[in-house]
């Protein structure tokens, strides 16, 4: 299973790098779901981005590039939000 993650985390990392966000955010989706079947092995998941959305918690979110959380599909947080609602 560690292999296939990791197969599909290079996969993300190359549509990530070429620009295909929504793309790399779905397989990324797939891996932490994976990663759940996984978890009885070692407890840990290294090879997966562990984004969480900084209001509810929860995994369900798109990211950027970096991998830090853009917006929760569970909450509709948005970091576009956030910043708006900042400089009010």
């Amino acid at each position: 299973m560690k292999k296939i993650i990791a197969s599909l985390n290079d996969i993300a990392n190359e549509l990530d790098n070429t620009g295909l966000y929504n793309e790399a955010n779905t397989i990324t989706k797939i891996m932490h779901k994976l990663a759940k079947f996984d978890d009885w092995d070692d407890g840990h998941n290294d090879d997966i981005d562990d984004a969480r959305c900084p209001d509810c918690g929860s995994y369900d979110v798109d990211t950027d590039k970096d991998g830090e959380p853009t917006k929760c599909l569970d909450c509709d947080w948005s970091k576009k939000n956030k910043k708006e609602k900042n400089n009010e």
